[in-house]
């Protein structure tokens, strides 16, 4: 599992998925490099100003990720009563990109 680059996938060995999805160009990549980098910082940001959500992301509105359960002691998010609140996951449109909404 995991993503890898395009022009390294000869050296993956038979146990690794090699699906097309799983690989990036040098553009890919160094564009994933660049998003991690401008979400590193803006956290930075919100963080030293004070202001960091615990809660966890949401794909459709209706359902959190299944790990969250394992850290509800830490944030006390409870899927049926706090799901208002989860903060929605942006995605990055590969195309250009940008942020999709």
């Amino acid at each position: 599992q995991g993503l890898f680059l395009e022009k390294e996938s000869s050296y993956l060995g038979e146990f690794c998925n090699k699906n097309k999805a799983n690989q990036l160009t040098d553009e890919e990549f160094q564009l994933l490099l660049d998003y991690n980098a401008y979400l590193y910082k803006k956290a930075a940001e919100k963080i030293l100003a004070g202001r960091f959500a615990i809660n966890p992301y949401t794909e459709n509105g209706r359902s959190i990720a299944p790990y969250v359960q394992q850290h509800q002691a830490i944030t006390g998010f409870e899927a049926n009563y706090h799901l208002g609140q989860a903060r929605f996951l942006e995605k990055l449109d590969l195309a250009d990109g940008k942020r999709l909404v």
